[in-house]
């Protein structure tokens, strides 16, 4: 199961925009080919890399493992790895960081409170932090006041110095956290803006895969009909030639027949002609002339196996 499986695909896209440099998340599309075909790397804003990644985190082991390592190896191990083992810790340091007022007081009067070993440490290091902003505070304070003004205001009284103090503190508190807000603002800003760019590509994109499958299916169909028709007209083609290829075998065989018995016939014809004895004198020319038997050459018999079969029967 990978890192990012319990989030949604939007959480996941916004973690990667926010986890990931630019060049990382160019990287992995390139290596991994999940960017839309046809489409150069460098057009690609940010969450349109994060977002090729993430459609195939679910059903791409190589994906889901490419992304989690790329993320262990920019962020590394996470520093509140320990603290968010069980879920106690884990709900513990999300309301610390989402429903606390000040964090960093919250979590100096936990470790104070904990009994575990060198705790104590940590909260006297998590209060000198908190000592320093507020000392930050005070001088910031003071420098306003020391400000040339007109008329040098008198000397206040040691509760309204105090007070002067915790107000500049509270004014330093208030200024911080209206610079973080503003900053998330224009951060969730941009990113709103990157994700309806990436959105409307999509769409583009998914309207223009789903014109060339319509395209692929109508090409196939045609190809599919078009081969059929040609299979049948071949087929009846191959048959009309097994037809005649018969008739004419038919033909050679039926003369060959005619030939052989013509060449009987003649060889007949021949052995029943009279012989004229050697001795015997020539006779006269008879005043009648009499009927002999013609004698037929090749060109004669090859002629006649080209006839007609009707007229060969009728002729012999």
């Amino acid at each position: 199961m990978g890192l990012l499986s319990p989030l949604t695909p939007d959480e996941r896209s916004t973690f990667l925009v926010v986890a990931l440099p630019e060049k990382s998340l160019v990287k992995l599309a390139g290596r991994l080919g999940t960017a839309p075909p046809g489409t150069r790397l460098d057009r690609l804003g940010t969450w349109d890399l994060a977002w090729s990644l993430v459609d195939y985190y679910d059903n791409d082991p190589e994906v889901a493992e490419a992304v989690d390592r790329t993320l262990r190896k920019e962020i590394g191990e996470p520093a509140l790895g320990a603290a968010v083992a069980d879920e106690s810790g884990a709900r513990a340091v999300t309301d610390l960081l989402l429903g606390s007022r000040d964090p960093a007081c919250d979590l100096a009067w936990a470790l104070l409170a904990s009994p575990a070993a060198g705790a104590g440490e940590l909260a006297s290091t998590l209060v000198k932090t908190i000592i320093s902003e507020f000392d930050q505070a005070d001088a910031r304070a003071r420098e306003a006041e020391a400000a040339p003004a007109e008329e040098q205001a008198p000397e206040p009284a040691p509760a309204a110095a105090k007070i002067v103090t915790e107000a500049a503190k509270e004014a330093a508190r208030a200024r911080r956290a209206r610079d973080r807000t503003v900053e998330r603002e224009r951060s969730v800003e941009a990113a709103r803006r990157d994700l309806r760019s990436s959105e409307e590509e999509r769409a583009r994109l998914a309207s223009e895969r789903d014109r060339l499958l319509e395209e692929r299916e109508g090409l196939r169909a045609r190809l599919q009909s078009g081969t059929a028709a040609e299979v049948a007209r071949l087929a009846e083609e191959l048959e009309a030639t097994k037809r005649r290829a018969r008739a004419l075998e038919a033909d050679v065989d039926e003369a060959r027949e005619r030939e052989a018995t013509l060449a009987a016939r003649l060889r007949a014809a021949e052995a029943e002609r009279p012989m004229r004895p050697e001795s015997a004198p020539e006779r006269a020319p008879a005043s009648v002339a009499a009927w002999s038997l013609p004698v037929f050459s090749g060109e004669f018999y090859e002629s006649i196996r080209r006839w007609d079969r009707k007229v060969v029967r009728n002729a012999f």
